[in-house]
């Protein structure tokens, strides 16, 4: 999302990351304790956070192995940064957009079509709070998912996406190619598991 500088330069993370490398992109190698916080390390593809503040939990993503693994960049011209977060008891999809696509603003829709043919419209709005104590994600717009919705990210490989206006106008629709999809799911297979057995 946003996400060239999505995450934040830590030699001591990014050796974590290349001491894992070879280990399965989903697997956890380890957990470690911060000030009201848990770190998730998983085989070198992803690190995640899961932090208690006052005003309840959260969980993000710190890293992530291969930057197309947290955004899209379908077309040179016309790009969607893509990412996971939740905020106490809410899950949400967050985008960056850049260039073509900026014209999104909340209200307007975005629709991901899977490779099963099955199809998932959600509703664009601004992301109105940063959980923790610090900005985690420089995202312009979010979109509520269920818990069943982000099962579905991990279990599918996403095919293409089309954005609309609120008046139902074609903003953009873009096929994604092999490489794209199978990195957004293996990114949503880190997220769903986290909220299955972590985030509770």
């Amino acid at each position: 999302m946003f996400f060239s500088n999505l995450f934040k330069r830590n030699e001591s993370l990014d050796k974590n990351m290349e001491r894992h490398i070879l280990f399965a992109p989903n697997y956890l190698i380890t957990t470690e304790e911060l000030p009201k916080a848990k770190r998730y390390i998983f085989g070198g593809h992803s690190i995640l956070v899961i932090e208690e503040t006052s005003g309840g939990k959260g969980l993000y993503f710190e890293r992530s192995r291969a930057s197309k693994s947290n955004k899209f960049t379908p077309e040179g011209d016309n790009k969607i940064h893509i990412g996971f977060q939740s905020i106490k008891d809410q899950h949400y999809i967050i985008f960056g957009f850049r260039q073509g696509l900026a014209a999104l603003d909340a209200g307007d829709q975005i629709s991901f079509s899977f490779k099963n043919e099955e199809n998932l419209m959600l509703n664009l709005e601004a992301p109105v709070e940063n959980f923790g104590e610090s900005k985690k994600y420089a995202c312009n717009l979010r979109a509520q998912i269920t818990q069943e919705e982000a099962e579905l990210f991990r279990s599918r490989l996403v095919h293409s996406y089309t954005a609309q206006s609120e008046k139902g106008i074609e903003v953009s629709s873009t096929e994604l190619d092999k490489d794209f999809s199978r990195k957004l799911r293996e990114l949503a297979q880190t997220y769903a598991f986290c909220l299955r057995h972590y985030y509770k």
